[in-house]
Protein backbone atom coordinates (compact mmCIF):
# COMPACT_ATOMS: atom_id res chain seq x y z
CA UNK A 1 0.00 0.00 0.00
CA UNK A 2 3.29 2.13 1.00
CA UNK A 3 4.65 1.70 -2.35
CA UNK A 4 1.26 2.74 -4.04
CA UNK A 5 1.45 5.84 -2.40
CA UNK A 6 5.01 6.79 -2.80
CA UNK A 7 4.53 5.69 -6.82
CA UNK A 8 1.38 7.82 -7.15
CA UNK A 9 2.55 10.88 -5.17
CA UNK A 10 6.19 10.56 -7.35
CA UNK A 11 3.77 10.69 -10.44
CA UNK A 12 2.07 13.76 -9.47
CA UNK A 13 5.04 15.53 -8.83
CA UNK A 14 6.49 14.74 -11.89
CA UNK A 15 3.35 15.57 -13.62
CA UNK A 16 2.63 18.95 -11.75
CA UNK A 17 6.41 19.88 -12.46
CA UNK A 18 5.99 19.15 -15.96
CA UNK A 19 3.11 21.66 -16.56
CA UNK A 20 4.42 24.51 -14.85
CA UNK A 21 7.49 24.31 -17.11
CA UNK A 22 5.56 24.10 -20.31
CA UNK A 23 3.58 27.24 -19.30
CA UNK A 24 6.38 29.90 -18.97
CA UNK A 25 4.99 33.83 -19.32
CA UNK A 26 5.44 35.52 -22.39
CA UNK A 27 8.65 38.58 -21.84
CA UNK A 28 6.57 41.50 -22.34
CA UNK A 29 7.06 43.37 -25.46
CA UNK A 30 7.47 46.88 -26.83
CA UNK A 31 4.54 47.16 -29.37
CA UNK A 32 4.33 50.06 -32.03
CA UNK A 33 0.78 51.06 -29.99
CA UNK A 34 2.20 51.06 -26.51
CA UNK A 35 5.78 52.96 -28.12
CA UNK A 36 3.70 55.76 -29.42
CA UNK A 37 1.82 55.82 -26.39
CA UNK A 38 4.76 55.83 -24.17
CA UNK A 39 5.82 58.62 -21.91
CA UNK A 40 8.40 58.32 -19.25
CA UNK A 41 7.50 59.22 -15.64
CA UNK A 42 8.79 62.29 -14.58
CA UNK A 43 11.69 62.35 -11.99
CA UNK A 44 11.57 64.52 -9.29
CA UNK A 45 14.96 67.03 -8.70
CA UNK A 46 15.66 69.58 -6.76
CA UNK A 47 18.84 70.78 -4.73
CA UNK A 48 19.13 70.33 -0.80
CA UNK A 49 21.30 72.78 1.52
CA UNK A 50 24.12 70.99 2.58
CA UNK A 51 23.74 69.76 6.04
CA UNK A 52 20.77 67.99 5.89
CA UNK A 53 20.13 64.80 5.46
CA UNK A 54 17.79 62.39 4.08
CA UNK A 55 15.49 61.60 6.42
CA UNK A 56 15.32 65.38 8.10
CA UNK A 57 11.94 66.42 8.48
CA UNK A 58 13.20 70.09 6.92
CA UNK A 59 13.46 68.43 3.46
CA UNK A 60 9.85 68.41 3.45
CA UNK A 61 9.52 72.37 3.35
CA UNK A 62 12.33 73.40 1.31
CA UNK A 63 10.46 75.57 -1.27
CA UNK A 64 13.08 73.69 -3.86
CA UNK A 65 11.06 71.21 -3.37
CA UNK A 66 7.43 72.23 -3.44
CA UNK A 67 8.43 73.60 -6.40
CA UNK A 68 9.84 70.30 -7.89
CA UNK A 69 6.81 68.92 -6.88
CA UNK A 70 4.81 71.36 -8.83
CA UNK A 71 6.65 70.49 -11.74
CA UNK A 72 6.13 66.77 -10.92
CA UNK A 73 2.24 67.73 -10.81
CA UNK A 74 2.04 69.57 -14.05
CA UNK A 75 3.77 66.97 -15.94
CA UNK A 76 1.72 64.46 -14.39
CA UNK A 77 -1.39 65.99 -15.84
CA UNK A 78 -0.35 65.82 -18.98
CA UNK A 79 -0.46 62.23 -19.00
CA UNK A 80 -4.23 62.33 -20.49
CA UNK A 81 -3.51 59.92 -23.66
CA UNK A 82 -6.34 57.25 -22.93
CA UNK A 83 -3.80 54.43 -25.17
CA UNK A 84 -1.09 55.14 -22.36
CA UNK A 85 -3.68 54.50 -19.14
CA UNK A 86 -4.82 51.51 -21.44
CA UNK A 87 -1.63 49.86 -22.03
CA UNK A 88 -0.37 47.27 -19.89
CA UNK A 89 2.24 47.93 -17.14
CA UNK A 90 4.47 45.38 -18.23
CA UNK A 91 4.86 46.67 -21.69
CA UNK A 92 5.04 50.17 -20.84
CA UNK A 93 7.98 48.70 -18.64
CA UNK A 94 9.66 47.40 -21.58
CA UNK A 95 9.57 50.24 -23.66
CA UNK A 96 11.18 52.34 -20.80
CA UNK A 97 13.83 49.41 -20.88
CA UNK A 98 14.08 48.71 -24.53
CA UNK A 99 14.31 51.96 -25.58
CA UNK A 100 12.09 50.88 -29.02
CA UNK A 101 9.62 49.30 -30.26
CA UNK A 102 10.36 45.89 -30.78
CA UNK A 103 10.58 42.58 -28.60
CA UNK A 104 12.69 42.94 -24.89
CA UNK A 105 16.15 40.76 -25.56
CA UNK A 106 18.07 40.14 -22.49
CA UNK A 107 20.81 42.68 -23.30
CA UNK A 108 20.72 45.91 -21.40
CA UNK A 109 20.60 49.35 -23.67
CA UNK A 110 23.63 51.48 -23.68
Amino acid sequence: MLSIAICALTTLLVYSSHNSFSQKKALPACTQQTFAAFKPLPKMEYECPAGLIESDDRILKLPERAKALRGIVKELEAFSDPAWWQAEVDDLNACEVHGSAGEANHRARP
